[in-house]
């Protein structure tokens, strides 16, 4: 990255000095002209000689300090140039001025005269033609001002933000200056849509109400300048929403994922905030307690594209079965209720829920293998499946997800107790779209399940975080040759000399080692000098 940045520079510097050659040469400014009285009593302006005073050390004036010498060369070896402003050297007696006369070399054919008032006046010469002389920039001083440039090029910035900064790093760039913070807002929502903005409420309510009007002022105003479309809200109350709807009316149309955490929203609350919000495309409620199934019903955009409900505790069958029939566009849905039950999902059908692609049902303890039935008849479409934590599915159940969810890319069976060996054989078989695959703590599965995950030939992501399984299945691993992650974390059963065998996994772009027995130094060292992946130890 460092070597990319600096041939970045070096190219803005090389366009910068472009620029600078194309630029007209600057005409030094003309020298000054002297106008003094001469011995005829009128003035001679033209081709008046240039003069500059220069302090010398000496002891040939009496009662002065030092002499003055003018228009002759200074120590450089150049013409000193009297500036503009200077006309007349005044004395404090005519010994002054003969001193000076005389440190000149010369009395009334000297370059100086005197007057019998003490002062020293500039005589005129026959004119003559010199050069001043320029001092060259040194080169360094030159780099300097082209970096200068550099940091406030806009150009330059633009391609110096979006390359080389990611996710929150972003959040500096507008506090350096000015410059940067019009050039980073400037680059809109294609730079900033990976980050989502979050008001805090909790926190706002403990400041001073006219500090914490200004904050939400300059927050919104943030928003809009920066093109987000997201937004998420922890700790809003039914008067935190009203405020989005006042002050924030630019939302209407731009905010399009919407997240609220841990608030006691009522359901009037909701229903205000999203009919607010008329660009919503996604939705995330978690840990919102006081939000009910009817309300919930009553709230949700008709053309939600995804929606996510997490830990709200009056949200289970009622809300999950609307949701099947009248959010036809859903292409998402992410559900974790303890308390949801096979017959949530008897409402869901290829018709009405054809663009339904990724299903996750986390935590759903009261699931069996009838939620699977309910799944392959309704959803024969699914890409992602996640039964996480449902820990009443069986091998048979798996069997028939395999048998009819063919255009299965990604399924996670993490903490599935009851899942065995005989699963990944049905697995194995039959989902030869299977590009991801989570075990984890998955108990009963052994090296013989890992040796039917061998046989498949698109499985890029495995994790076996906590499972059982021992040096034969690494043996069976270094097959897959188009792994790109793996988890052992938690595996104890290897030995250091097996695992350094993962070497011959060239596609891996993430090894997880974390409490893995065999993860030893020396290992870990070998590993990293072999692999070019990411070891997380």
């Amino acid at each position: 990255m460092i070597d990319r940045a600096s041939a970045e520079i070096t190219k803005c510097i090389m366009r910068l000095k472009r620029k600078d050659a194309k630029k007209p040469p600057e005409v030094p400014p003309k020298p000054a002209v002297l106008s003094n009285p001469g011995a005829n009593g009128h003035n001679h302006n033209n081709h008046a000689q240039q003069e500059t005073p220069t302090a010398e050390n000496g002891s040939g004036a009496a009662g002065g300090g030092g002499t003055y010498s003018i228009g002759g060369t200074n120590k450089h070896g150049g013409i000193a140039v009297l500036p503009q402003h200077i006309t007349t050297l005044t004395g404090h007696s005519s010994s002054n001025a003969s001193s000076c006369s005389s440190s000149m070399g010369g009395g009334g054919g000297g370059p100086l005269g005197t007057t019998s008032g003490g002062s020293v006046t500039s005589t005129p010469q026959t004119p003559r033609k010199f050069s001043t002389l320029q001092k060259k920039t040194p080169r360094h001083k030159k780099m300097l001002s082209h970096h200068s440039q550099l940091w406030t090029d806009e150009e330059f910035l633009q391609t110096f933000f979006t390359k080389y900064f990611f996710g929150s790093e972003k959040l500096v760039l507008p506090m350096v200056c000015r410059k940067w913070r019009d050039t980073a807002y400037g680059l809109g929502r294609v730079f900033w849509g990976e980050l989502i903005p979050v008001l805090k409420c909790k926190e706002l309510r403990g400041v001073r109400t006219d500090l914490n009007a200004g904050i939400r002022r300059r927050f919104y105003g943030g928003l809009v300048k920066r093109g987000f479309t997201s937004l998420k809200l922890e700790s809003a109350t039914d008067e935190d929403a009203e405020d989005v709807i006042i002050h924030f009316s630019q939302g209407s149309s731009l905010v399009e994922t919407l997240k609220i955490q841990k608030s006691s929203l009522s359901d009037k609350g909701l229903y205000n905030l999203l009919d607010h919000l008329g660009n919503l495309q996604e939705l995330e409620l978690s840990s919102c307690n006081e939000i009910s199934e009817d309300g919930l019903n009553v709230a949700l955009p008709k053309k939600l594209l995804r929606l996510v409900i997490y830990d709200c505790i009056h949200i289970a069958d009622t809300s999950v079965a609307y949701v099947a029939r009248s959010l036809t566009a859903l292409q998402s849905l992410e559900v974790q209720a303890y308390h949801v039950t096979d017959s949530a999902l008897a409402s869901f059908n290829p018709k009405s829920n054809s663009t339904l692609t990724t299903l996750k049902l986390n935590s759903c303890w009261e699931l069996t293998n009838q939620t699977v039935l309910h799944i392959v008849s309704g959803l024969p479409q699914l890409k992602i499946l996640s039964l996480s934590g449902c820990s009443k599915i069986t091998d048979e159940g798996v069997e028939v997800l395999a048998e009819n969810l063919h255009q299965l890319k990604s399924l996670d069976l993490s903490w599935c107790p009851r899942i065995t060996d005989a699963s990944l054989e049905c697995i194995a078989c039959d989902l030869t779209c299977l590009e991801g695959l989570i075990l984890d703590r998955c108990s009963l599965v052994t090296d013989l399940g890992i040796g039917y995950l061998a046989t498949m030939p698109s499985l890029k992501i495995l994790s076996l975080r906590w499972c059982s399984i021992r040096d034969a299945a690494i043996h069976h691993m270094i097959h897959m040759k188009k792994l790109q992650y793996l988890s052992l974390a938690g595996c104890t059963s290897i030995a250091p000399s097996t695992l350094c065998s993962v070497t011959a996994l060239r596609n891996l772009k993430e090894l997880e080692l974390t409490n893995c027995g065999a993860a030893t130094q020396q290992v870990l060292n070998f590993l990293k000098n072999t692999l070019t992946c990411v070891i997380i130890e």
